[in-house]
């Protein structure tokens, strides 16, 4: 188990439904695509495919980090606290992450989660204000929301392993850029590579539930199983196809639903890298592989 963290040197703009909207974290789909991108350039693009279909390479949604603190979604599980307290109940609901070393602790209703809450602190939210040109028309003014990170906080995503070709990749993606607007400079990023006992402990360990750290969607045959006392909430994956060599004009991709991190399940499942493209001049594939987390409750 290794960790890819990522140091953004430039605001970030993860997509939400409206332009004037950003998330703080992004999907492990955003980042297959935005690789994807990356090996087309290089001509290594099926080489990349055969790599994270063969599960070669595989990996987590990205999460946050503060200092050498790792974060993960709250899992969905019934908790029943250490003690009766209506406002701690509540503040366990707000809860949007866990750090990973602390997670024995949540899962036994034991977390402080006021100290959790006041302590979770990335960076800020903003609204940029863009011009949109057009042709013998006045210039339109838009809003762009964007997320900037405080020092010594980012994103980290986990790895199964490393391969030359996605540190390839990921060193041509730090200038590129991550996310949406990076034609305004938006999602560029420092990386390193760690490895750390603590997590290779923990992912080492074995349990009667799976906590899902990737947005994910089983194949067919795996799907019955998958359901079997399972707690999950469902996530639309849409968006465009981000490529000039598809078709001549904008062209959506198929929505695809899948299983959004911090899902729980009893039985794991592999899914599936899906194609969601249309009638364009190549694939779109959308990342929809499973990454799980084990441990006993």
């Amino acid at each position: 188990m290794k960790i890819i963290k990522l140091y953004f040197e430039s605001p970030v703009h993860f997509g939400e439904k409206r332009l004037s909207e950003s998330k703080i974290t992004f999907s492990a789909d955003t980042l297959f695509s935005a690789l994807m991108i990356e090996a087309v350039g290089l001509g290594k693009e099926d080489e990349f495919y055969q790599l994270a279909s063969n599960n070669l390479v595989k990996f987590s949604d990205a999460f946050p980090f503060i200092d050498q603190y790792y974060y993960i979604p709250k899992p969905m599980f019934n908790l029943k606290l250490e003690k009766e307290d209506e406002n701690l109940s509540k503040a366990f609901k707000k809860l949007l992450y866990v750090p990973i070393d602390s997670l024995e602790d949540y899962l036994s209703g034991g977390l402080d989660a006021y100290f959790e809450r006041e302590s979770f602190n990335l960076g800020k939210l903003a609204l940029s204000e863009k011009v949109q040109q057009h042709d013998f028309k006045d210039s339109e003014p838009y809003n762009v929301g964007t997320f900037t990170f405080k020092e010594n906080t980012g994103l980290y995503v986990l790895i199964e392993q490393t391969h030359p070709l996605l540190e390839e990749l990921l060193e041509n993606l730090q200038y590129s850029g991550i996310g949406g607007k990076r034609n305004s400079g938006y999602g560029k990023f420092k990386f390193e590579i760690l490895e750390d006992s603590d997590i290779e402990d923990l992912f080492s360990a074995k349990g009667n539930r799976k906590i899902l750290l990737s947005g994910a969607l089983p194949k067919d045959a795996e799907l019955e199983q998958a359901l079997k006392n399972a707690s999950y909430l469902l996530e639309r994956r849409g968006g465009f196809v981000q490529s000039d060599t598809y078709a001549t004009n904008l062209v959506k991709k198929q929505d695809l639903y899948v299983f959004k991190s911090g899902s729980t399940f009893e039985n794991s499942f592999d899914g599936d890298i899906y194609q969601v493209g249309k009638k364009g001049n190549h694939p779109v594939y959308k990342y929809a592989k499973s990454f799980f987390l084990e441990v006993s409750v």
